[in-house]
């Protein structure tokens, strides 16, 4: 969910990427003609690698409020006694270090770098051939609705190929944030791929993509930041733009995806239900359907929106640091002429 601000960088450098692509066959650099397909790959290698540092930087700040906001979304589900729970993000901040470590704030942090990265550069590679089929005689000579129809729907066909790829390790960050034992030996899970091969063979490869196709709403807001991040910055590209003005830029995209995200929040709780249903051998819940029914019925309506709070409060953070980092990285790259 907070992923609809950790692409704001990738965006950037896939304009850099998309124009570079579509030079002639052949380029000259200092007078030196390079070859076309290498170049391109290895450009796409250089200007994905900043992306690439901001965005795991940026979750690994923001990971002790990812997994609060998880267990608040799902330790109802798991059979552990009533004082064991976590009751708000103060009792997390103490109980952790003493009962699983400091490190523990970290759990299933590498999971979710997994799942984002090459998520976000596949997700580009994706979108640039996808983007060819939506638009077979070009971009131009369309109306603008009809322009947005099929931009944001080569997104979804894109984010929806990117995300079969990418998905298990999000249930792996779900299954690792809810890890509870200090000990490694009183672990289910020893690390990423522990918990991908332990699902596997408790639940079978269909076992890896419990709520794959709720994840898929709730990435929707994703997809309209990304759709328009990316419309922002090709219009930014031409000229020079301060740091102050690519804030006001970036805000009210932000914001909006802020706002997506709440609306679909109640969504994603009942994905990370899915997500670890028959964690410790025992089925809770059928289906969607089910599991929907079931927290309704037997927690309240409020429990679909447990951990909104935190949610709120880290996607704010993380639009701010992300705002911060690009323009970092903008500026290391004009200073130091980087790639």
């Amino acid at each position: 969910m907070s992923s609809t601000t950790s692409n704001q960088a990738a965006v950037q450098n896939h304009v850099a990427i998309t124009e570079a692509l579509q030079q002639k066959n052949n380029i000259q650099k200092d007078g030196i003609k390079i070859d076309y397909k290498h170049s391109a790959f290895v450009e796409f290698c250089k200007y994905m690698t900043g992306p690439a540092v901001v965005q795991a930087v940026n979750k690994t700040i923001f990971a002790p409020l990812e997994r609060m906001k998880i267990i608040h979304q799902a330790q109802n589900a798991l059979y552990i006694n009533e004082k064991a729970k976590f009751k708000n993000f103060f009792q997390f901040l103490q109980r952790i270090p003493t009962e699983q470590g400091i490190k523990a704030y970290w759990r299933g942090n590498f999971a979710n770098i997994m799942y984002i990265i090459p998520r976000t550069i596949a997700q580009f590679a994706f979108f640039e051939n996808i983007n060819h089929f939506f638009f077979p005689a070009g971009e131009k000579n369309i109306t603008e609705l009809e322009y947005a129809l099929r931009k944001f729907s080569a997104a979804l066909t894109a984010g929806f190929c990117t995300l079969s790829l990418a998905y298990p390790f999000d249930l792996a960050k779900t299954r690792l944030s809810l890890e509870f034992a200090k000990n490694k030996y009183d672990k289910q899970f020893t690390g990423v791929l522990s918990a991908l091969g332990e699902t596997r063979r408790r639940g079978g490869f269909t076992g890896l993509y419990k709520g794959f196709w709720l994840a898929n709403f709730t990435n929707i807001p994703y997809y309209l930041t990304l759709f328009t991040n990316l419309q922002i910055f090709k219009s930014m590209n031409q000229s020079e733009v301060s740091n102050s003005e690519l804030f006001q830029y970036l805000a009210p995209a932000s914001i909006a995806g802020l706002v997506s995200t709440l609306v679909v929040y109640p969504l994603d709780t009942v994905k990370r239900r899915l997500q670890i249903n028959g964690y410790n051998g025992n089925f809770m819940y059928k289906g969607t359907w089910d599991c929907f029914k079931k927290i309704w019925d037997k927690e309240g309506a409020l429990s679909l929106y447990r951990g909104i709070t935190i949610t709120s409060v880290k996607f704010l953070g993380s639009a701010a640091l992300q705002t911060i980092l690009v323009a970092y990285y903008s500026q290391l790259k004009k200073q130091y002429s980087l790639f």
